[in-house]
């Protein structure tokens, strides 16, 4: 494979990567907004806990802050 070839696969498996994450990011604030279990977020998103309330620290800066 080519160095060019190989820059655009990889800008291309990194575009899939970053809208596959953007995905599970807001599928994780949905179920928030819900206030679902953060078990069960963690179980449908594949994420940890740490990662999951990083984005509840996201989405509700003033709690995350108490």
């Amino acid at each position: 494979m080519t160095k060019v070839a190989r820059l655009f696969e990889e800008e291309k498996i990194e575009a899939v990567n970053n809208a596959v994450n953007e995905k599970v990011n807001l599928l994780v604030k949905e179920m928030l907004l819900d206030n679902e279990d953060i078990v069960k977020i963690m179980k449908y998103s594949k994420l940890t806990k740490k990662e999951v309330l990083d984005i509840q620290a996201e989405l509700f800066p003033l709690a995350a802050n108490q």
